[in-house]
């Protein structure tokens, strides 16, 4: 597995590598800052296989860095670790926002370090998350001979669609929920987004047209949420999961009327019949579990339970009065 550190501390760049070599690891490539990064990672003859980027560099920070190495097409999926003394919850969300995967302290043992790395490789050659690119989205002439259904990815499958802004790997989320610090977990907000009928829309869609309908469905997310501490990843099935900071995302029956608003306002302005009829229930937002080491796992399933429930809900009542709707999610 090859790697490139970037720090521009000289006791980090001698440090890493001992760290790596005396774990078995391929002799670690390191650069002391990000554009001596970017100039390798451009070189062809160089592919490295995880980074491990410092955030506090002169001139290009690592979280500037980890988006400009997002932009290179060969970099698009590769593990990046952000390795940094920063600890406050903001520089953590910038970092996941930027596109890193995962997130350690420079306080933490050299065995945590390989831990993480070993962590990414697993990610790396699992690759259980499908990125969609440009290519997929493209309706374009060549888009005229697609069968609707036939996907390269199963309607289960977590997806990620670049260049939709706040939209993360679900791995990644994961990572952020649980490198947040105690002291910030007040101040979070979970919850779950589910597009209605998703079994309709993947078998009755092209890829370009189901891509859209996701894309769309986060555009949604952001602009009724409307802040800039969001960040969301699709689980599959038609589920995108949530973490706010820092604001009341607002009762389940507010959030879907919002989206399903945002959706129509799509739909009256788009040609495209893939977004016709589109909808989706919101979970009521629950505060993430205190315990580190189960974060993620106890607190993804509450959200999926609430976005179940209220999708149930949905389907067997009538929508409330306004009036009501607020006094029955308190």
């Amino acid at each position: 597995m090859r790697i490139l550190a970037v720090d521009d501390s000289p006791i980090s760049r001698d440090l890493i590598p001992m760290i790596f070599a005396t774990s078995g690891f391929p002799p670690v490539h390191v650069a002391e800052s990000g554009h001596m990064a970017l100039s390798i990672l451009s070189n062809g003859d160089e592919q490295f296989d995880c980074l491990v980027l410092d955030i506090e560099m002169p001139e290009m920070d690592g979280i500037e860095l980890c988006a400009r190495i997002r932009r290179l097409p060969r970099y698009r999926d590769t593990p990046i670790i952000m390795l940094t003394a920063r600890d406050d919850a903001d520089t953590i969300e910038a970092a996941f926002a930027a596109g890193a995967n995962d997130y350690i302290f420079k306080r933490s043992t050299a065995k945590d370090l390989v831990g993480r790395v070993h962590v990414a490789k697993r990610m790396l050659h699992r690759n259980d998350c499908m990125v969609l690119q440009d290519m997929d989205r493209d309706h374009g002439p060549q888009a005229r001979s697609l069968r609707s259904g036939h996907h390269k990815f199963a309607l289960s499958d977590s997806l990620l669609v670049e260049g939709v802004e706040r939209l993360i790997l679900p791995f990644s989320l994961g990572n952020y929920l649980t490198q947040l610090p105690s002291e910030a977990l007040s101040d979070v907000r979970l919850f779950g987004v589910q597009i209605e009928d998703p079994i309709r829309h993947y078998y009755d869609n092209t890829t370009p047209d189901f891509v859209d309908i996701l894309e769309r469905c986060a555009g949604g997310i952001r602009t009724t949420v409307n802040t800039e501490r969001l960040l969301m990843a699709y689980q599959g099935n038609g589920a995108f999961y949530c973490i706010a900071r820092n604001i009341d995302p607002g009762y389940p029956p507010e959030l879907e009327a919002g989206i399903n608003s945002y959706l129509e306002t799509c739909e009256n302005a788009s040609a495209l019949a893939a977004l016709q009829s589109v909808r989706v229930c919101v979970g009521t937002p629950i505060t993430p579990n205190a315990r580190r080491g189960q974060r993620v796992r106890l607190s993804f399933d509450r959200v999926q339970e609430r976005m179940d429930a209220r999708t149930k809900i949905g389907a067997t009542i009538q929508p409330l009065q306004p009036e009501q709707e607020t006094a029955g999610w308190r």
